[in-house]
């Protein structure tokens, strides 16, 4: 007597169980990467007070009409605020200080927020202001002098 249906049954069910397994370990995977992606942020900022030939020391001012709040953008220390999150560079410069609503202290940037931002160094043309928001690693406002 032979049994010739048995063994390709079982390879059957054994390479369904083996595709099964495999389908859910390549979504277990993918959706714990998911869940460490920070979502993009939305901030519509707008700068001004810049031109070509305006010196160190002088100020521009970046202003936050609508978006997200940008939480943690700042850290607040004796009396003066820094950047946090918020990444402000002038042709590659820090800013030298920044002065948020006329002084306020917060460590928030939301809609409605201006910030005066001391220039690092003159300004030419071609110079580079960026501002971008670290936990995304977003370029939230791009400008170039002209």
């Amino acid at each position: 007597m032979e049994v010739k249906g048995v063994s390709p049954v079982i390879a059957t069910v054994l390479l369904i169980v083996v595709t099964v397994l495999l389908v859910s370990v390549v979504a277990v995977v993918a959706m714990g990467m998911v869940g460490r992606i920070t979502p993009p942020v939305f901030a519509d900022l707008t700068v001004e007070n810049y031109y070509a030939g305006q010196a160190d020391n002088e100020f521009i001012t970046v202003y936050f009409s609508t978006g997200d709040n940008l939480r943690d953008a700042f850290t607040t220390t004796g009396g003066a605020i820094t950047l946090k999150n918020l990444i402000i560079r002038i042709d590659g410069k820090t800013p030298k200080s920044l002065i948020l609503n006329g002084g306020e202290l917060k460590s928030d940037f939301e809609p409605g927020d201006y910030l005066q931002v001391q220039l690092p160094k003159s300004l030419s043309f071609g110079s580079v202001i960026s501002i971008a928001w670290k936990p995304t690693g977003q370029t939230l406002r791009y400008v170039k002098v002209a």
